[in-house]
């Protein structure tokens, strides 16, 4: 039987890990987040602007980092989105970026948990993603692509985005807890 070309469609259950660098492709990606507000909504927002790479080796994903543009925020209510760049949330204008960077990545049959470490606002904490890593089926002549879907739930207090006092002020309920989530598809960029 004659071997595969490297960019013919493979099923990502038949086709292994290689060691590779990949990078974001922000057009087919989404970083997205959602919090409860008031015990009877859910509050949905994402950032246009990021940038990320993945690297990956033999058991499957072993780095992975990015950064997130704060000011590329949005959930759909312009007033409600500059009030979260505010100094009392996201301070866009002390902390222009999130960043997250790998620690430890632990891979069992497609599926992930990346340890990493989170920054916003310049607090960095630690943070548990878990999800699904695979190779994707790409057509003739295209590049390699590699998709990555996590998720995971970060504590919004223990980065300061705490309102500044605003919250007590006007009564509103936020929950502490916000669901963080990623869908990336990302490009081999280095030399095959």
């Amino acid at each position: 039987m004659p071997a595969m070309p490297n960019n013919s469609p493979v099923p990502p259950a038949t086709r292994g890990f290689e060691q590779a660098r990949w990078e974001v492709d922000r057009s087919h990606s989404s970083v997205s987040f959602t919090i409860r507000h008031m015990a009877v909504a859910t509050v949905a927002g994402a950032f246009d602007r990021f940038a990320g790479e993945l690297e990956t080796g033999p058991a499957g994903l072993c780095a992975a980092g990015g950064t997130v543009e704060v000011d590329s925020l949005y959930t759909g209510e312009r007033r409600r989105d500059e009030v979260l760049l505010g100094k009392g949330f996201l301070d866009v204008e002390g902390h222009p970026q999130i960043r997250f960077d790998s620690r430890r990545i632990q891979n069992a049959r497609g599926a992930v948990q990346v340890d990493g470490e989170l920054t916003i606002r310049g607090a960095r904490r630690e943070v548990i993603l878990t999800g699904v890593v695979e190779p994707a089926a790409v057509g003739p002549g295209e590049p390699q692509r590699l998709a990555l879907s996590a998720r995971g739930t970060i504590s919004r207090s223990e980065f300061g985005v705490t309102g500044g006092g605003l919250l007590e002020r006007v009564g509103a309920a936020l929950s502490d807890q916000v669901k963080i989530a990623v869908a990336l598809s990302a490009v081999r960029i280095d030399d095959e």
